[in-house]
């Protein structure tokens, strides 16, 4: 299996290297989710793909933002320079960016990002229908539809450590609905890391823990896993250093005690202790730790006694100069300590402001171990070489390294002691400041006169040259052209209704509208009740079995069944003989990425909240629906809040707490409410955080008609208080 390691920047990238990464996934400066992480521009990609292929590491350039009509030309730009710049493949959220690659760029490959979604083997079934070479599983995928997703005969891809999303992999809208930072733009400005009141209880309920799947990577490679990757674009170089390490050492079965493992990691990062989450069955309480967002530290001993600022610690474990400690407590203090190296058993002196008042058998944390940080940084090897020198009189001089070989002048005959070759050994052995060993030296010489000059100059010439040719040779290997996309051109159909209701309540719906219905639980007798033709919005994720179950019933009920709304694009393998559309989950924000869909013959797609008017201009013709009224969904959840609250563990799908009391809404500390919305599926719920304001664009419906947009009502207008959301207002 491919170890695929975070570069957010050169230093990152320098550290996944040394460690063993296999791979390396990065962003340019443009278009990458990690707006935040270093990036790296034209001349920087160029040459960090060179230092990568140059040790025979991968590299994904991550371009898995949703790109905006009037961003095209910058798109084309930047998708040429990762070419140029010899990428092994790019990862792409955006249906439009896949189309241009595919047309323009055929011997680059495409990876599937996280982002669309894709968390079943239907989902894996169209990406390799689609070209793409890889498929990023959604986080929140299970093992068992890894498992399923495997089969499909492309490349599969998880996470196994680090930070993961609270809400269904690309489908989060809270960070723009709320604050015009979209996460689908890389600039998550996460509220899922905020505390929140729910039931009476403050915490951080859409926090998860950080993920480490160490010691279940046997698991994965039975399953068919191609690449195993950890997340960390935003973290420091010490962290991808320590954490490809470890993952490196699980991989080759050279492992330190289990005991051992866990507590560097621990130590460099985590966040709640660490979980096996979704993948390995975890649920609720497992996967959210509410009391904090940030690094947790490791336990280091507890505050035996306080005198004049200075605590009095007993320590659990050795402490080193320039450690960085925090004492919990209602208020916690954060302090560096300074002095010897102690042991385990001993105490320790902590200078603090004179003021700190901390209680006896306060809990001591160490953040940060000064040592491991010291220790984490390591150099990148040595590549080592094998040499052979032509030196003879009367014929070119010619230096190779391995099959490359340079050349230089006629070598001309000693006039008095010709080059020996322990002498000319000795200069070519002088590797320094390159990425080079030499290890072995064969020399044919024959009464030669050979100027330090000038072999110094051949040796530098013919390691460059087999620097050169060992990366370029490296990219050749990986390179399979793909076949062309098949792109069928298809007249937009036009919507003739005046507006479309979405909603989970059939009597909503009458004969004058497009009706989309979206029901609460997805088992045998949903269809009940309708009497209205409607088109059936699908969940927003459910396993392969529940999709195959799911279209079983509407197929034995085509009558009502006008068509399927899709929520991801992963959804479109289903096998049915119905019509198809796309709902918001599946996003829209240029031509290429709509001409796409018509050409997969989806009818129609809902517009993207994030989309201002103008750019929704940009779209004009395309049989777009536009919400107008009702409240836009922020998250989707696989966990659930009051489950969480109340420490359970196990058997979401036999849970039956909220037919007892529905669930409350979310309350930040603005008292902003966010009402919470369960759908019901044979695997358990998915929670749906719902905007705290409702849409209010009824006066705008006749310049969307205009457009030739149908607006979509969800629910009755506001009389309260409302928002426009980004008609107005365009995320960055």
């Amino acid at each position: 299996m491919e170890l695929l390691a975070p570069a957010g920047n050169k230093e990152a990238l320098i550290q996944a290297i040394a460690n063993g990464a296999d791979a390396v996934y990065l962003g340019y400066t443009a278009f990458s989710a990690r707006q935040g992480a270093g990036n790296f521009d034209k001349q920087e990609i160029s040459e960090a793909i060179a230092l990568a292929h140059l040790y025979h590491v991968r590299v994904y350039v991550a371009l898995n933002t949703l790109i905006k009509e009037s961003e095209w030309p910058a798109l084309d730009d930047a998708v040429k320079v990762i070419a140029a710049s010899k990428a092994d493949a790019v990862i792409v959220q955006d249906l439009g960016v896949a189309s241009l690659i595919r047309r323009k760029f055929p011997l680059l490959p495409i990876h599937a990002s996280t982002q669309m979604a894709l968390h079943n083997a239907q989902g894996a079934r169209f990406a390799k229908k689609m070209g793409f070479s890889r498929v990023v599983m959604a986080r929140e995928c299970p093992l068992s539809e890894i498992r399923l997703a495997c089969k499909e005969g492309v490349e599969i891809e998880v996470f196994v450590h680090g930070a993961m999303c609270v809400c269904q992999s690309g489908e989060c809208l809270f960070s723009s609905m709320v604050g015009s930072r979209s996460g689908n733009r890389g600039r998550c400005a996460q509220p899922c890391r905020m505390d929140y009141w729910f039931e009476g209880k403050k915490g951080a309920w859409l926090s998860p823990r950080d993920m480490m799947l160490r010691d279940d990577l046997p698991l994965f490679e039975k399953a068919g896993v191609t690449s195993l990757k950890i997340e960390g674009r935003l973290k420091r170089p010490e962290y991808v250093s320590e954490v490809v390490a470890s993952y490196r050492r699980a991989l080759t079965k050279q492992s330190l005690p289990v005991c051992d493992e866990r507590e560097k990691l621990l130590q460099i990062f985590n966040r709640g202790g660490f979980m096996r989450g979704h993948a390995m069955g975890q649920e609720d309480a497992d996967i959210v730790y509410p009391a904090r967002v940030n690094h947790m530290g490791v336990p280091l001993g507890q505050v035996i006694g306080m005198h004049n600022g200075m605590a009095r610690i007993r320590l659990e474990k050795p402490l080193h100069n320039g450690d960085s400690l925090r004492f919990e407590g209602m208020k916690e203090i954060e302090a560096v300590y300074s002095g010897k190296e102690l042991t385990a058993g001993e105490c320790a002196l902590c200078r603090l402001r004179e003021s700190a008042d901390i209680p006896i058998g306060t809990a001591v944390t160490r953040l940060l171990d000064s040592e491991q940080m010291k220790n984490a940084l390591r150099e990148l090897p040595k590549i080592p070489v094998d040499m052979r020198l032509k030196c003879v009189a009367g014929e070119p001089m010619a230096l190779s390294v391995y099959d490359t070989t340079v050349s230089g002048d006629i070598v001309q005959a000693a006039q008095k002691s010709p080059a020996t070759a322990e002498g000319l050994e000795t200069l070519l052995r002088k590797a320094g400041g390159t990425a080079f060993h030499v290890r072995g030296v064969s020399i044919q010489t024959q009464n030669a006169f050979a100027p330090v000059s000038v072999i110094n100059q051949l040796r530098r010439d013919a390691l460059l040259a087999y620097e050169s040719a060992r990366a370029e040779g490296f990219y050749k290997e990986g390179q399979k052209a793909l076949p062309p996309l098949d792109l069928h051109a298809i007249k937009s159909p036009s919507l003739s209704y005046e507006k479309a209701v979405r909603s989970d309540n059939p009597a909503d719906f009458s004969d004058s509208t497009l009706n989309l219905f979206e029901p609460l639980c997805y088992d045998d007798a949903m269809l009940e009740g309708l009497d209205t033709p409607v088109w059936l919005c699908l969940p927003m994720m459910c396993t392969a079995a529940e999709l195959g179950d799911i279209v079983k019933t509407v197929e034995a009920a085509k009558g009502q069944i006008q068509g399927l709304v899709l929520q991801t694009i992963g959804q479109y393998g289903v096998e049915t003989s119905l019509p198809l559309a796309a709902a918001e989950g599946i996003p829209v924000w240029n031509k290429s990425a709509a001409d796409l869909l018509l050409s997969l013959g989806f009818r129609f797609f809902i517009a993207s909240p994030e989309l201002s008017l103008s750019e929704l201009e940009a779209l004009r013709g395309y049989p777009l629906l536009a919400q107008t009224t009702g409240r836009v969904r922020l998250m989707t959840l696989s966990h659930c809040p009051r489950r969480t609250a109340m420490g359970l563990k196990k058997d979401r799908a036999g849970c039956r707490l909220c037919e007892q009391r529905p669930l409350p809404p979310l309350s930040d500390r603005m008292n902003a409410a966010f009402p919470l919305k369960r759908t019901r599926l044979k695997s358990g719920c998915k929670i749906a955080v719902m905007n705290s304001v409702p849409l209010d664009n009824e006066n705008e419906e006749p310049r969307l008609r205009a457009l030739g947009f149908v607006p979509l009502h969800e629910g009755d207008a506001p009389t309260g208080a409302s928002t426009k959301g980004h008609l107005y207002h365009p995320v960055e």
